[in-house]
Formats: C-alpha cells, sequence, structure tokens
C-alpha cells in the first residue's frame, strides 16, 4: 500500500501556515475521540519539526482565531464541548486505578503457552479508561503456534472469566517471525506507536523496528523503555505445555483451528468483501485481528471529514 505522508497539503486554508495545519490533524484525530490534548501531546503526535515552544505559539494563534480552545492546559475544536476535558480527567484518573488490575491480566496472559511478547492497547495506552472500556492487549506469540496460543487464551476467558470478560481482550495477535503491519495509515500508526508493553521489551523494541513505517506518521513519538512486568515471570507448567506441543500434534492442531476459524469467520462475515474482511478480520496464519465494527474506517472518515472543515487534505 502506498503510503501518503499526512503533512502533505493539497489545498491549504488561507491565513494557516503548515504548522498550524499540522497541529490541527493532531487536535482533529483526536477530536474523533473526544480527546482533547495538551501542548506537549500535540507535538508528540505531529511531525512538526518546531520546538514546544513553537508549538505552543501555533496553538495560542489557532486559539485566537476561534479555531481552537483552551480549558485547564487542554486543546480542543472550538465547536467540541469543554466538558470533554471533565470526562479526561475522569478517564485519567481510571487510568491510575486499573493499573494493578492491568498488570496483574497481563502476567496473567504472558503465562500462557507460546506467548512471547504482551502489548497493552485501546484506551488504557492513551492515558485514559472510560467505565464501559475493555481493557485490549496485544500479544506476540511463537512462530507457527499463533492459533494454538489463542485458542488456549479464548478458551480460558470464555470458561474462567464469565464475570471479568472486560479485563481479558485480545484484539490482535502476531507472530514472532511476522512483526510487520500491513496497513499503514495513521489510525494504525497511532495504535502502533502508543502501544504499551507489558512483557517482553527486547521484542516490543524489535516490534517496534520491524514497523519504520510508522515514523512517517509519527516521527516525535518515542518508545518505551520500561515495561509494566520489570520482573521476567516463571512459568514452569507453561514451558512443559510447550514441550508438549511443539511437536508433530502441535503443528497438526494449529493448522485444524487455523482452517477452523478461517471457515467460521468467512460464512459468518459473509457480507464483507475480502478487502473489508482482511482488514477488519483477518485471519492469516500468521495474524489474527478481530474488528468486526470496522473501527479503523470509521475512524479515518470522521478524521478526514473534520479536516476537510478547514480545508485541509488528509
Amino acid at each position: 500500500m502506498t503510503e501518503e505522508r499526512p503533512d502533505k497539503v493539497a489545498e491549504k486554508r488561507p491565513g494557516l501556515s503548515e504548522d498550524q495545519q499540522n497541529v490541527l490533524r493532531v487536535v482533529c484525530y483526536y477530536d474523533v475521540f473526544n480527546h482533547p490534548l495538551t501542548a506537549e501531546e500535540i507535538l508528540m503526535n505531529s511531525v512538526l519539526t518546531c520546538t514546544l515552544a513553537e508549538t505552543q505559539k501555533q496553538i495560542s494563534e489557532l486559539v485566537m482565531t476561534g479555531i481552537l480552545r483552551e480549558k485547564d492546559g487542554y486543546y480542543m475544536l472550538n465547536e467540541t464541548s469543554e466538558d470533554s476535558v471533565i470526562r479526561r480527567k475522569e478517564g485519567e484518573e481510571r487510568h491510575r486505578q486499573a493499573q494493578d488490575r492491568i498488570k496483574h491480566y497481563s502476567n496473567r496472559i504472558a503465562g500462557f503457552p507460546f506467548v512471547r511478547g504482551v502489548c497493552v492497547s485501546g484506551s488504557y495506552s492513551k492515558g485514559v479508561l472510560k467505565e464501559t472500556d475493555d481493557y485490549d492487549y496485544f500479544i506476540i506469540t511463537a512462530s507457527k503456534r499463533l492459533w494454538l496460543c489463542r485458542s488456549l487464551l479464548r478458551g480460558y476467558k470464555k470458561f474462567f472469566l464469565k464475570q471479568s470478560e472486560k479485563y481479558f481482550c485480545m484484539n490482535y495477535f502476531l507472530e514472532e517471525g511476522n512483526l510487520e503491519v500491513p496497513d499503514h495509515n495513521l489510525f494504525v500508526a497511532t495504535e502502533v506507536r502508543t502501544l504499551v508493553p507489558a512483557f517482553n521489551l527486547d521484542l516490543y523494541t524489535t516490534f517496534q523496528k520491524s514497523n519504520e513505517w510508522v515514523n512517517v506518521f509519527l516521527p516525535n513519538r518515542s518508545l518505551y523503555t520500561v515495561v509494566l512486568l520489570p520482573e521476567t515471570p516463571v512459568f514452569r507448567w507453561k514451558r512443559r505445555w510447550e514441550a508438549i506441543l511443539n511437536g508433530p500434534f502441535g503443528h497438526w492442531l494449529e493448522l485444524r483451528l487455523f482452517n477452523f476459524m478461517n471457515r467460521r469467520r468467512r460464512k459468518k462475515f459473509s457480507h464483507f468483501s475480502e478487502e473489508e474482511f482482511n482488514l477488519n478480520m483477518r485471519t492469516q496464519q500468521g495474524a489474527e485481528k478481530h474488528h468486526p465494527g470496522g473501527t479503523q474506517q470509521r475512524v479515518l472518515s470522521e478524521y478526514a471529514r473534520r479536516l476537510h472543515r478547514y480545508g485541509i487534505s488528509v
């Protein structure tokens, strides 16, 4: 897929500099999630090459023109309610309160056979949590054991976490030998670069280096240097099960599970085109994604609609 730089401007709004347009791009994107930003966050999530002080100057000018508004150090589009700041602060408090639970379930996931890396995604990775938000995880598995690993985790969630399913949502799996995410756009770049590593910092770093295309969209976003689980847990039973399932039986079971899920999903989501299926319900031997609601397309469409108001191209 051809990558299009987010700072490419086809039609400039009169009176807005390129830096101001890049500020607006960031604010418009996060406005889709009703998520106001600080000046530091705007710089971190932009393609701006200026300093924080220069970024603040561009933001202040946009506030003076009535395009942006400010409340308690957070910036949003002028038409966005200031209640979004209150909701963000409440979300930040829930984020703080959730840390122990996130660590607990990250540790539990890391203990399953063939799990090689665990990252936290979704709202938590953006520093907030709503009351209704799930706890989302991005999981890297051993090569040629993704579907076996996924099935064990899904089975555990279904039969043992009936009252706690929201804390154990796994929405993306990749194998350690297949780390590049194929969808190159702002939504995916944001999800990739904001992942919070919970287990196996080295693999998280390797994953990020395998997706350097993200730097086209988020050159100012730095990587994490610590994990949520600083000490590597010891999983004796994990090693035993891996020894059992690493042989011919494990190969047979991996293929059977993949074929079963592929047939089941294609039947259930037969209304999807091949492109839509691969985008939302990726079912491959090296990758699995479960986004039946089409979140990526919806977010990018809403983002483009907001930019259009200001005569800015995607």
